[in-house]
């Protein structure tokens, strides 16, 4: 019985340890070269004269997806070359939300443009543009609001920040409906819509509305500034209006958002 069954047995069951390991080290073997090969590219984008870092996050993504799903930062071989591209990443990074955030506030479209493309490659868009969104709305968060005599230039100066940020998104909005991907054809706004995101501006100034909102509230909490603040209400009530109409006039909004706004 041993030898006419357990024999046998042993036999294949060692042939199908074998097959396993030969199958895992062809498989290994297949991901080794694919990413030799990535980073082999990755290496000669970076160091092309013109550097297109739109196409090296192309690039990086699929290594990052391949390390992240292979393990192949614990091959000591290939160590090196992980630390290099990771690198490269924070560079890549680095300088994409660099021109991310110049671009808006400089107008710079080119610039704009090669950002939102690096970050739509990384698919990492819609957390780099809620990042840059945050830091917009930091700053009409802290423009001063004070109760008492500066209360109406401070009114001003706030609405200022407040219509020049909202601007800003609007044109960042633009570019982003215009934009589409020239290798999938996936629209950059549809990156946003899977997010329920459905127009950059209207986001932004929903969040700069509340932030408004509570400011505008907490000066009110002040019972001598209260009653000035009634008998200034027309004034008050001016130049929220005026500042609106800057937008409604450049179409960065449209009327049921500075409807919100005056309800506010």
């Amino acid at each position: 019985v041993r030898g006419d069954v357990l024999v046998p047995f042993q036999d294949i069951k060692w042939k199908v340890e074998l097959l396993e390991r030969m199958q895992a080290v062809n498989v290994l073997i297949r991901r080794v070269v694919r990413f030799l090969w990535d980073a082999r590219k990755l290496r000669s984008q970076m160091d092309a004269p013109g550097k297109d870092f739109s196409k090296a996050a192309h690039t990086l993504h699929e290594l990052e997806l391949l390390l992240q799903e292979t393990g192949l930062d614990k091959v000591d071989i290939l160590r090196a070359e992980v630390l290099w591209i990771r690198d490269v990443s924070a560079k890549v990074r680095r300088q994409s939300e660099e021109d991310l955030r110049s671009g808006v506030r400089q107008g710079n479209h080119i610039g704009l443009s090669v950002a939102l493309q690096v970050f739509f490659n990384l698919q990492c868009l819609w957390p780099q543009l809620k990042k840059l969104l945050a830091e917009l709305l930091e700053e009409v968060r802290q423009a001063p609001l004070p109760a008492g005599a500066g209360f109406h230039q401070a009114l001003e100066v706030n609405l200022q920040v407040l219509v020049g940020q909202t601007q800003r998104v609007h044109a960042l909005d633009e570019i982003i409906q215009a934009k589409a991907d020239p290798v999938t054809h996936k629209s950059f706004q549809s990156v946003l819509e899977a997010s329920n995101v459905n127009s950059l501006t209207s986001h932004f100034w929903a969040e700069a509305v509340g932030v408004f909102k509570a400011k505008f509230a907490k000066v009110c909490q002040d019972r001598a500034f209260r009653a000035k603040a009634v008998s200034d209400c027309p004034k008050v009530l001016q130049n929220l209006v005026t500042a609106v109409e800057k937008l409604g006039r450049g179409k960065v909004m449209k009327a049921v958002e500075r409807e919100m706004f005056f309800q506010s």
